[in-house]
């Protein structure tokens, strides 16, 4: 499993995280949802309280954490 840390420019959002399986998996915190629901972190992840999950990660968005992590 592996997990990276996902900024909206300096304002944290939460963890996308790699499981096992190769899925991918991630939910903005409770605290971003409240406050920054317009800042959303792709146009097809708009800020909800739901997990998303995927077998697919869009790598324009996130494949640069991926490598900092």
């Amino acid at each position: 499993m592996r997990q990276a840390k996902i900024y909206y420019n300096t304002l944290f959002s939460d963890l996308l995280t790699e499981t096992n399986d190769g899925d991918f998996t991630f939910k903005y915190e409770t605290e971003y949802v409240n406050k920054y629901t317009g800042n959303f972190i792709t146009f097809t992840m708009p800020v909800r309280v739901q997990e998303y999950k995927s077998t697919r990660v869009q790598r324009k968005a996130f494949v640069c954490f991926f490598l900092k992590a």
